[in-house]
């Protein structure tokens, strides 16, 4: 009832109550050994309610004093997960901007008494650093490749477009100020992530959270909104921030910095254990119907990291990145093949990768890929047999499958695939003869 701020009391008063029953509940719960039942008090989500809402100033220290009982516990100490999971919320907290220094404070003693280094013991797992390693690396493949596009683009123009340099300037300005955009998306992201939690959340609960943080971070950018919002300020003909009208780039720019953020946060979901395929497949359709261009940059940037993984070297890397492809090949096949979208081959070429995986030795992390991407195809009205496409990739599967230095988990996962699809390869995908 206090974390909610159900009682109209003096906010001093309120974090005074809260910081000592903050201390009697840790001493009979995680003290004892005891866990916080998420039913009833789930602090992960109250400190990111309090921070939407601007109480830190009380829930803060009631989460500090409540953790102290950690201390006594033999259970509750790093690296468990859940208070790993808290005590990183806290120290987002503690790097946000405009965080009172009271609670910065509060927040710092806790890890003393814990004895936590928040760099070092609160680092990602290595799967969420290869996740967030990955999708660094295929967004600048994708902002190289953009930069290539645009440099063509001006080569092909360039005779009839004299003295552009001198009034608009150079490239590598572009550039600079992309990388400026890309450090002013930090701090936008972290939020993003926990809207997009699976646990208790529906599409349509986590669509309204996401449209609510966007008005708050970047203002309404949805007019009738902000004239439902301020209704009496209009009729009075007083001007509020939010009708403040933007310029036509200033607009286009939030409007794509939120769809990066967007689309990087909604496949690092996906990526990140446990992954939730179907939940997050809702998410982003209907989030496509609100943000047109979502859906193209979420399927671009998964091909990217699909390729990335792919050239993983390190060992330590590929096993993780195994497991990964897996997980992605399941989701790019719902958001493209399921759909009745195809996969561009300029960004992946699904028989090409089965043609070379044989001489690389990679068929053990490139069939499972294709396998779990072609199962997309169930529903599919479009990519099925007949069609010349799948049928390519499903001769050359069976082909690399059927060789004499496949594994047998590699004939049982083409084995799986070819009866879903209810596909018989010795009759189904036999080569048809050219036409005289």
């Amino acid at each position: 009832v206090l974390l909610e701020s159900k009682m109209n009391e003096p906010p001093f008063l309120v974090a005074s109550v809260l910081s000592t029953l903050g201390q009697w509940l840790g001493a009979i719960t995680l003290a004892c050994d005891r866990p916080l039942v998420l039913g009833l008090l789930d602090l992960k989500a109250a400190l990111n309610s309090a921070a939407k809402e601007g109480r830190l100033i009380a829930a803060v220290p009631f989460a500090v004093e409540t953790l102290s009982g950690c201390n006594e516990s033999s259970v509750f100490r790093m690296p468990n997960p859940w208070l790993s999971n808290v005590l990183r919320c806290l120290h987002n907290i503690e790097n946000s901007p405009g965080v009172a220094e009271q609670v910065k404070f509060s927040i710092s003693l806790l890890f003393k008494r814990l004895k936590v280094r928040p760099d070092d013991d609160l680092r990602p797992s290595a799967h969420v650093r290869l996740v967030r390693q990955v999708l660094r690396m295929a967004a600048e493949e994708q902002a190289k490749a953009v930069a290539r596009k645009r440099k063509d683009d001006v080569g092909k123009l360039r005779p009839s477009m004299d003295g552009l340099e001198h009034k608009h300037g150079s490239g590598e300005g572009v550039d600079d100020d992309d990388d400026n955009g890309d450090d002013d998306d930090q701090p936008l992201s972290l939020p993003v992530l926990d809207l997009l939690e699976t646990k208790g959340n529906t599409t349509s609960a986590c669509l309204s959270q996401l449209v609510e943080y966007e008005s708050q971070f970047f203002g309404f950018s949805d007019r009738s909104s902000a004239a439902e919002t301020q209704p009496l300020a209009s009729q009075q003909g007083h001007r509020t921030p939010w009708q403040r009208r933007l310029r036509p780039e200033e607009e286009e720019r939030r409007r794509v910095t939120w769809l990066e953020v967007l689309s990087t946060c909604l496949l690092e979901k996906v990526l990140s254990p446990p992954s939730n395929v179907l939940f997050y497949r809702s998410i982003e359709r209907a989030c496509n119907s609100r943000y047109p261009g979502l859906r193209k940059r979420v399927v671009v940037l998964s091909l990217c990291s699909a390729r990335v993984l792919l050239g993983l070297r390190e060992a330590g890397s590929r096993f993780l990145g195994a497991s990964l492809l897996t997980t992605l090949g399941r989701w790019i096949g719902s958001i493209t093949l399921a759909i009745n979208r195809p996969i561009w081959l300029r960004l992946l070429d699904l028989k090409g990768m089965l043609v070379h995986a044989r001489g690389s030795g990679s068929l053990t992390t490139v069939v499972p890929f294709v396998v779990e991407v072609m199962k997309g195809c169930v529903e599919s009205k479009v990519f099925r047999l007949p069609n010349p496409w799948v049928a390519a990739v499903l001769r050359c599967l069976n082909n690399r499958c059927q060789s004499q230095d496949a594994d047998e988990e590699l004939k049982f996962c083409a084995a799986v695939l070819f009866k879903t699809l209810r596909v018989n390869p010795t009759k189904d995908l036999k080569e048809v003869r050219k036409l005289r």
